[in-house]
């Protein structure tokens, strides 16, 4: 039995199944992982400073590679659920 594409494809085609994303919304993303990081620094301000307290000269870099690295990880997740959200999330 002849099989037309048999030629060590799958019969897939290589093109995308949707757009990517924007820069629009990379950068909407990027402000709202920004927003959120704020109100938790706005809440939790008082308390990371006293914990850091004991590092003292390096105190304050510690407090800001916290936020920094907080904002990073709300924005990752922020990214990925709104990549999931459209659709455009893939496995594999």
């Amino acid at each position: 039995m002849h099989n037309p594409e048999s030629n060590g494809t799958d019969g897939r085609r290589s093109e995308p199944c949707c757009q990517s994303a924007s820069s629009f919304e990379h950068w909407l993303t990027g402000l709202v992982g920004l927003a959120v990081t704020a109100l938790v620094a706005l809440v939790a301000y008082s308390s990371v400073v006293s914990m850091a307290e004991p590092l003292r000269y390096l105190s304050s870099t510690a407090v800001l590679f916290l936020f920094i690295s907080l904002w990073i990880a709300f924005w990752a997740v922020l990214e990925v659920l709104w990549e999931w959200r459209a659709g455009r999330l893939v496995a594999g």
